[in-house]
């Protein structure tokens, strides 16, 4: 990996209950493309990181845990990973939330 990161205790029991292979995660950090995450890192595997994945690892190795990687992984900002989860939605870069303004309701007059 490239630096060490610890499993919190909610991310430890989530790989389990969501059967997520810890050497599936391994690879996801150590190819996976990342995303912004309110502060946070998400870590996912898209095109161009199964690419990276596979000249790296060999085409045998990479066969083995290709379809272990549709998962992804949070990471905080110190380091920690926060939680695993098995990804089913294609990933979007979260963006700050706009209030909207609604237009005031037009009464007609005489009512």
């Amino acid at each position: 990996m490239k630096t060490p990161y610890v499993f919190s205790d909610h991310a430890v029991k989530r790989r389990q209950q969501r059967g997520i292979r810890q050497d599936a995660v391994k690879v996801l950090l150590d190819y996976g493309s990342m995303v912004d995450h309110g502060g946070n890192k998400k870590y996912h595997m898209d095109k161009a990181a199964r690419r990276r994945a596979m000249i790296a690892m060999g085409a045998d190795a990479y066969r083995r845990i290709a379809d272990r990687l549709n998962i992804y992984v949070v990471v905080a900002s110190d380091g920690t990973i926060v939680t695993q989860a098995n990804r089913w939605k294609k990933l979007i870069a979260s963006k700050p939330h706009k209030t909207r303004k609604h237009p005031a309701k037009r009464r007609r007059p005489g009512y």
